[in-house]
């Protein structure tokens, strides 16, 4: 309806040639959005991976009363509550990939700690 209205009106030839190409724009930029939303659900799910299983290797032990019903103090690093807090599922991991990549919050301390393999996913990444 909108360029049906600029279609009548002769004087808005610029203002009809911008609209059309702001339209023309739309479908590549929706598909760019799509690749970008895949690519970073799939390293998302990578980092939630290693996170997962780092986890569970570290913690499985753990609990928190012992064989006689007394209870211990389970003690977890810094690194560990960011490593959980970040990546412990896939919509927050896929939130924190673009914070990481963009030097907006370090990621170095709680990856790190697992393995050089996370730098090497992370850096393929970006």
């Amino acid at each position: 309806r909108i360029m049906r209205v600029l279609r009548l009106v002769g004087g808005f030839r610029e203002g009809r040639m911008l609209l059309m190409q702001v339209m023309g724009s739309a479908k590549p930029f929706i598909w760019t959005v799509a690749i970008a939303a895949t690519i970073n659900f799939i390293f998302g799910i990578s980092f939630d991976h290693v996170a997962a299983g780092h986890w569970r290797a570290n913690c499985r032990n753990l609990s928190n009363s012992q064989e006689d019903g007394s209870i211990i103090e389970v003690v977890e690093t810094e690194a560990e509550v960011a490593l959980h807090r970040d990546w412990e599922c896939v919509q927050t991991a896929m939130y924190t990939l673009p914070k990481v990549s963009t030097a907006g919050k370090d990621w170095a301390g709680p990856m790190l700690s697992i393995g050089w393999q996370t730098l090497a996913i992370f850096i393929l990444y970006m």
